[in-house]
């Protein structure tokens, strides 16, 4: 008999199928077979998305679980207390996706300075036969700011460095690598010309990026986030762009994907439909490692990525 696994929340196609190769998938909210509905409260293995809310009352429903394999990074919707004092054990996919989330960061900074969205479109709208697009901002050694220098961020710094730009962050430990430590991300906004936001969600960094934080970046200052939708005040982002205090930003998400509020339907920002990992490398890469930590707890009840 397949081991059960139970589908908690949407996973990419790739993952579903390999999934139903290798073991029993049971779609919770699909129509199982009412075997499968009594088998459910018996499998001790589910995975989710990064983007999945699984509450405490929600986890209740799965007596026997013992292993949440997420499909991506996140997991700040997962009540991490309720997993810890039941014993479950969480994994997720980091590593495999911090080079394509730092090119998107980048591919950010370059299409915000040099305006490459609305020079497209002045070139599409036939402006350029009968007039000259304004002069943009250089991008080479300006200053940014990363705020979370974890993998992601360390990677953008590397990156950054070929533009030889000077690059300041915060974060709540030192790192050895070559940029300025400032204490507060507000004393970080007021330092640069492009704030890129890596950072975890968590309950100190939600709204972290507030008007005040924004006011300090300035008028000539770009917001750049390729984090966690949380970790911005919307509606003090959206005050910050129509009373023009911010340059303009680039989000690769929202606090509440997919709905886009029409007040961030700009010239000056950009928006991605969260796919910073959204390259097939990636995401292949990422699907095994969820295949390799199920793998791993069935045989040994050890995992690669466990979330601490």
């Amino acid at each position: 008999m397949k081991t059960l696994i139970l589908k908690l929340d949407e996973i990419p196609d790739n993952l579903e199928e390999q999934l139903k190769n290798d073991y029993e998938l049971i779609d919770i909210y699909g129509a199982a077979s009412s075997a499968q509905q009594d088998n459910i409260s018996k499998a001790t293995i589910g995975v989710a998305n990064g983007e999945s809310k699984l509450s405490a009352d929600f986890l209740r429903k799965f007596p026997a679980l013992k292993l949440i394999a997420i499909f991506g990074v996140g997991f700040d919707g997962i009540d991490m207390h309720y997993a810890q004092q039941h014993s479950i054990t969480v994994t997720n996919t980091p590593g495999v996706l911090t080079e394509d989330v730092a090119d998107l960061a980048l591919t950010f900074c370059l299409a915000l300075t040099r305006e490459v969205i609305a020079a497209n479109d002045f070139v599409q709208q036939g402006h350029w036969s009968h007039s000259r697009y304004p002069l943009t901002t250089k991008f080479t050694r300006r200053k940014v700011g990363i705020f979370g220098m974890g993998r992601v961020g360390q990677t953008i710094c590397r990156r950054l460095s070929a533009f030889d730009c000077d690059i300041y962050y915060t974060d709540c430990n030192q790192v050895d690598i070559p940029a300025t430590r400032v204490e507060t991300v507000q004393q970080l906004a007021s330092q640069v010309d492009l704030l890129i936001l890596s950072a975890n969600a968590s309950a100190h960094t939600h709204n972290i990026i507030d008007l005040a934080v924004l006011t300090a970046l300035g008028k000539s200052g770009y917001l750049v986030n390729v984090a966690r939708g949380s970790l911005v005040n919307q509606d003090d982002l959206i005050t910050a762009l129509e009373n023009n205090l911010i340059a303009g930003a680039a989000l690769d998400v929202l606090a509440d994907e997919p709905d886009i509020p029409i007040a961030l339907q700009r010239s000056n920002v950009i928006i991605t439909p969260h796919y910073a990992s959204g390259t097939k490398e990636t995401r292949d890469a990422m699907k095994n490692l969820v295949c390799e930590n199920i793998r791993l707890y069935l045989h040994s009840d050890r995992v690669l990525t466990p979330v601490k």
